[in-house]
């Protein structure tokens, strides 16, 4: 049986003081994007965002001091969406990311089930971390059946990490659905001690996603 994989990689994410970013592996074809970071020192209360992906358009109520910094597509029929805060003294900064992708535009049939989607988005953030820990639940979003995905580890050296930069520990939490032929993720992380605050309000900002798909 052949695997499928989907796997997303936030590449330079705001966290460890680059641009956001997401990389694609899907059935050995590799993309890559940036996501521009607006650096406005402005800070934005807690909003809805509403945003729209060909025929589908999401809502989402974000925490206080996010705001939309980047968009944009690594292949067809996928789009990311980046909210972060504004950048901290130490060059950190809080993150959420909303991926859709449109099933019906993926060249490998049948589409991934829920449990290959979601394995595939989380190792991409796995493989760059260490000590790496994770925990899995399941909660209902919008309607649908998800799975929840509460992690934590540490931005060990790397390209996107450069080695004279102090370890940090990090936490996260990704949440994985599928509604109607749109897949989404849903993911929010934070370096300590910052996560122990912005972490909770960044994951009742996920609960509040709803999506309307093109059918």
């Amino acid at each position: 049986m052949r695997q499928r994989a989907l796997a997303p990689q936030l590449k330079r994410d705001p966290l460890d003081g680059g641009s956001v970013g997401i990389a694609r592996d899907f059935m050995r074809t590799g993309f890559l994007l940036v996501l521009l970071l607006s650096l406005s020192s402005a800070r934005v209360p807690g909003q809805t965002t509403i945003q729209a992906f060909g025929g589908d358009t999401f809502r989402l109520n974000l925490p206080v001091g996010y705001r939309l910094v980047g968009q944009g597509s690594p292949g067809a029929g996928m789009m990311a969406f980046g909210f972060a805060t504004n950048q901290r003294p130490d060059g950190t900064r809080g993150l959420i990311q909303v991926t859709l992708v449109d099933l019906d535009k993926l060249s490998t049939k049948p589409p991934p089930t829920l449990e290959e989607f979601a394995a595939s988005m989380i190792g991409g953030i796995r493989q760059r971390r260490n000590h790496w820990q994770q925990s899995e639940s399941s909660v209902d979003v919008d309607g649908v059946h998800t799975k929840r995905i509460k992690w934590s580890g540490t931005n060990e050296p790397s390209l996107e990490r450069p080695s004279q930069q102090a370890v940090s520990a990090m936490h996260g939490v990704m949440v994985v659905g599928i509604k109607g032929t749109v897949a989404f993720t849903l993911h929010a992380q934070d370096v300590e001690p910052f996560a122990v605050s912005s972490l909770p309000a960044s994951e009742n900002a996920l609960m509040s996603f709803t999506l309307t798909p093109h059918r």
